[in-house]
């Protein structure tokens, strides 16, 4: 050993060069995983970063909540298998009644059509999500432009909520966004008064268009400009620009003044868009086109009219930004003949965005607007739907109902087009939170987050399996999956209701307790038709006089009593929450329409069956609302005609 230096033969020195050693390792695994932070630091941080915004946003509105699903949450406590593999095989059928969700008979007819040319287009062999067979399909990949409509009127998400929107819909393959501003801009000057109070400012705006543009999504703003104007039209300094003065929803196209507010309009949304490749000027659903007094007064035609208002608002946007691009909604055009359409500027000026958001467009557009549009237009866009088009009440998604309109808009993008001279730039998915600025809400955007992930994956991928479900599944965070075809009460009771609460996306306990807040309502639609046999026992004239057999109290409403505890719990959550994501005025809306009502019904009952079993004697007949009756009410009661006593057949 005589050539080791005997410096280092020290048992101190030994263990120093160790100690060192550890350190120098100790600092290069320090190093590495600094880098991998670094390199994942969007993925990692990204969902704490905006609930934590979520949180701040929400404390500074005097908000406040907790998740839905709380240990205090009354739900069933089964153990089932995820929902999508849960749901009953029917021979033929699979869950047709299901699939309908509360269509009529005519929709029925239509949807079962549907169903029909789908199940004649599947490939055999494809991977089918378990018990939605009927939705799956087998096409191309779309390579166009795919945009997604955040509808914003009258109800504002958290700016915070809106960036992670846009982070997932790109993920999903999204390439634009098209935002419906309406009463949320921040307008100034003369139309301060259009905005809504919660509206966003201009600052958010910016934010917005910074994070779009770091995804790479197109930034569309979305302004009315003729049909849809009623929160401007509504205020009473702008009633003498109404067409039909009575209606405050179209703006009159024959009087100049019009165009000064247009112009105002356009500058304020353009200023706040210095980079926009595009912007929509909506133009659909003008109702009351040429009945005011002014256009009456002319020699134009209705659609002379409406080309000369839509010209001269393209011509003003293009003569500031000489490069944008105008878009339209087109079912004011459908009907135009080709020659006169050819004989205007509207050809050259703007671009027809087609929407439809029932099953097949195809079917209801006919064939030949395809060929018509590329001989005037030579490029149109389609408009499908991912939410808000079932119903002006609706509060959940038909997911099913999606699946099937954005499957034939698929279908027409392909195909259409190939013989034609029209060029498809894109399609436009839809999301109305509102039929119009004085409709109720309908869709919120967490209710349906499982239809806009498929929606845009059938776009990225052109076919709809379990590959697409899984991956939809993914990208919300849902580790047991999410329901496609929505069960009877019966089955919501065999199934376990926490499987809906598997997702962790932003707004999955919104979504899970619109879930809910459906089985519940049918919960009671079911419980009142099991009870039609004891319902003669609490009518509404017995019922709040008290007037009624104990005994059939117990049997009608002892499981009421429990429904009525799950909707009180439930909506005290649910308030909560939708506050988080929007505001606390939002909240009172969604509780005014979809849940207070029910709720009223079920504690008016629950009143009834109080007030009766409290009672151990009860009064002589006849029973009256209108005040303790008397000897002398009863004998001038007997010497009626009997004719006016009569109050049925005889």
């Amino acid at each position: 050993m005589h050539w080791i230096p005997a410096k280092l033969l020290s048992r101190r020195k030994v263990f120093v060069l160790f100690w060192r050693f550890l350190q120098a390792v100790f600092v290069v695994f320090f190093f590495l995983a600094i880098v991998a932070v670094y390199l994942n630091v969007n993925q990692i941080n990204l969902k704490k970063t905006y609930r934590i915004d979520l949180k701040d946003e929400l404390a500074s509105s005097n908000g406040g909540g907790n998740g839905l699903m709380t240990p205090n949450c009354v739900c069933p406590d089964s153990k089932a298998a995820p929902f999508p593999n849960a749901v009953e095989k029917k021979g033929n059928d699979v869950g047709v009644v299901d699939l309908l969700d509360g269509f009529d008979n005519q929709a029925y007819g239509r949807f079962r059509s549907a169903i029909e040319k789908t199940e004649k287009t599947q490939v055999q062999g494809l991977a089918c999500v378990p018990g939605a067979e009927e939705l799956c399909f087998q096409s191309l990949p779309y390579f166009g432009r795919v945009i997604v409509h955040f509808d914003l009127k009258g109800a504002v998400p958290r700016v915070a909520y809106l960036e992670w929107l846009l982070h997932v819909v790109a993920r999903a393959g999204a390439t634009g966004i098209l935002v419906e501003y309406e009463d949320a801009f921040p307008y100034i000057g003369t139309l301060t008064n259009a905005s809504s109070k919660t509206a966003l400012t201009l600052s958010d705006i910016t934010r917005l268009q910074t994070a779009a543009h770091k995804l790479g999504l197109t930034y569309i703003p979305l302004i009315q400009t003729f049909g849809h104007m009623e929160f401007i039209l509504k205020l009473e300094e702008f009633v003498y620009l109404r067409e039909v003065k009575q209606y405050p929803q179209g703006i009159n196209p024959c009087d100049v003044r019009s165009m000064v507010l247009i112009e105002e309009m356009v500058d304020q949304i353009m200023d706040a868009h210095p980079n926009l490749q595009f912007i929509h000027i909506g133009c659909d659903e003008v109702y009351h086109l040429g009945q005011g007094k002014e256009c009456a007064a002319t020699d134009l035609s209705r659609d002379q009219i409406f080309i000369n208002h839509v010209v001269n608002t393209a011509l003003y946007i293009r003569r500031k930004r000489p490069n944008i691009r105008v878009l339209i909604w087109d079912d004011m055009i459908r009907g135009f003949p080709d020659n006169y359409l050819n004989d205007t500027q509207l050809t050259r000026l703007v671009e027809p965005v087609v929407w439809w958001y029932a099953f097949n467009p195809r079917d209801y557009l006919g064939q030949d607007i395809w060929k018509r549009y590329g001989e005037t237009f030579g490029v149109a866009w389609g408009a499908s739907a991912f939410k808000g088009a079932t119903g002006p009440m609706r509060y959940w998604n038909n997911v099913t109902y999606h699946i099937l309109n954005n499957r034939h808009w698929l279908d027409v993008l392909h195909s259409e087009g190939k013989d034609s001279k029209l060029r498809f730039e894109g399609v436009f998915l839809t999301g109305w939170q509102r039929y119009d600025h004085f409709a109720g809400l309908c869709e919120l955007i967490p209710a349906a987050m499982p239809s806009l992930m498929i929606n845009l994956l059938i776009y990225k991928y052109g076919k709809f399996d379990s590959l697409v479900y899984k991956e939809a599944a993914k990208l919300l965070e849902c580790s047991s999956g999410f329901p496609i075809i929505f069960p009877t009460v019966a089955k919501y009771e065999a199934n376990d209701l926490r499987t809906y609460t598997s997702c962790k996306f932003h707004g999955a306990d919104i979504y899970t307790g619109l879930l809910y807040l459906r089985y519940l309502r049918e919960k009671v639609l079911v419980l009142k038709e099991e009870q039609a046999e004891t319902a003669g026992w609490l009518d509404p004239f017995h019922g709040p006089l008290g007037f009624s057999s104990p005994s059939r109290m117990h049997e009608a409403m002892g499981a009421l009593q429990d429904t009525l505890d799950q909707f009180r719990l439930l909506r005290v959550n649910l308030m909560k929450l939708i506050a988080v994501y929007y505001d606390v005025y939002t909240a009172e809306e969604f509780d005014s329409i979809y849940v207070e009502p029910y709720l009223r019904l079920i504690e008016e009952l629950d009143v009834w069956r109080e007030r009766n079993l409290k009672h151990v004697h009860w009064p002589r007949r006849p029973l009256t609302f209108r005040g303790t009756l008397n000897a002398s009410h009863v004998e001038e009661s007997r010497q009626r005609p009997k004719a006016a006593r009569r109050w049925g057949p005889v």
